[in-house]
């Protein structure tokens, strides 16, 4: 943040290299609220975006590691709505 506004452009370019990373993006707030979520891409035969799933919670409750339950869940779920709508899964993870 800059004067205490969001750097948008910053927290997209963030966003996308997390995502082609993991396989999905995080979000962790820094002030004593404690919100967390996780989100992933579904994906149609274009291997475009048309939806993404995600899971919010807090940081006592939330694990955002990618071996966590959570975070294999999340990616699952989104692997299976990407089947569902046409299209093809097997990102690298």
């Amino acid at each position: 943040m800059f004067g205490g506004k969001p750097e948008i452009e910053k927290f997209r370019e963030d966003a996308k290299r997390e995502l082609k990373r993991k396989g999905y993006t995080s979000i962790v707030r820094s002030d004593l609220v404690g919100y967390v979520s996780i989100a992933a891409p579904v994906t149609d035969w274009n291997d475009d975006v048309r939806f993404t799933l995600s899971l919010a919670g807090t940081r006592a409750t939330m694990n955002l590691d990618s071996t966590s339950d959570q975070v294999k869940a999340l990616l699952d779920s989104a692997d299976r709505a990407t089947q569902a709508i046409g299209g093809r899964i097997g990102r690298d993870r």
